[in-house]
């Protein structure tokens, strides 16, 4: 991580992360200024520099220090997930349940906000800072969730896992950024559903990450499905 001085654990570095990472979180880095995050973490504005050197390089500390932290997590999980597997294979829902785990689970509001505020920001303006945490922490895990299909879908093609590995990823990022309040879900469905009920969203969000890895027959994109039919297919 891009400390200047010392190291993350040390007592002022700690909390200006702290508090960085619930800023972020909730006010995302354009829009969180580093007097809000010094008054927070109850540091001067100069620690940020002294520590950091940049509220840049303090955003790249935040979000490697998150995604390690879960990195870390998800790997462990995915490792108890396999050594218990029995005769059939891993249960793939408790495989994807720990990849939702860390931005759906109750208490991890802020978490997976962050997380996916880095993704986004990677996929619409990649940078070296964020090609770095990538390649350093989330495609040897991308690498890890991919086998554990595998290993749930042994008929699967590894090509059509890692797509659906991908597809896993936009969609839980999508899900945890929903605008709740809102909330075009409930009146999409006029009151029948609403992505303010994290429970069922995560269920959702589950039910069609498995359904979609284990589908053997999937369907193929249609060409041509917006162009106007002619009179003999009216």
């Amino acid at each position: 991580m891009g400390l200047k001085h010392t190291d993350p654990e040390a007592p002022a570095a700690r909390r200006i992360l702290d508090a960085a990472e619930l800023l972020f979180a909730r006010h995302g880095v354009v829009a969180t200024s580093v007097r809000q995050i010094t008054r927070e973490a109850e540091v001067n504005v100069a620690s940020v520099n002294y520590y950091f050197g940049s509220k840049d390089d303090l955003a790249e500390a935040v979000f490697e220090r998150v995604i390690a932290r879960v990195t870390a997590e998800r790997l462990a999980g995915l490792e108890r997930i396999m050594a218990q597997a029995g005769p059939f294979g891993p249960d793939l829902a408790r495989i994807v349940s720990s990849f939702v785990e860390p931005y759906m689970g109750d208490g991890n509001e802020d978490q997976g906000v962050l997380m996916a505020r880095f993704i986004l920001s990677h996929r619409l303006a990649p940078s070296d800072s964020t090609r770095r945490i990538v390649g350093e922490y989330l495609n040897p895990l991308a690498q890890a969730y991919v086998a554990a299909f595998a290993g749930a879908v042994p008929e699967a093609e590894a090509g059509d896992l890692f797509w659906r590995y991908l597809l896993m990823v936009s969609s839980t990022v999508l899900m945890s950024t929903e605008d709740r309040a809102a909330d075009r879900l409930s009146t999409l469905s006029s009151g029948r559903a609403s992505v303010t009920d994290r429970r069922a969203a995560r269920d959702a969000l589950v039910g069609f990450a498995v359904a979609g890895i284990r589908d053997m027959t999937p369907a193929r994109f249609v060409p041509g499905t917006l162009e106007p039919s002619g009179p003999d297919e009216a």
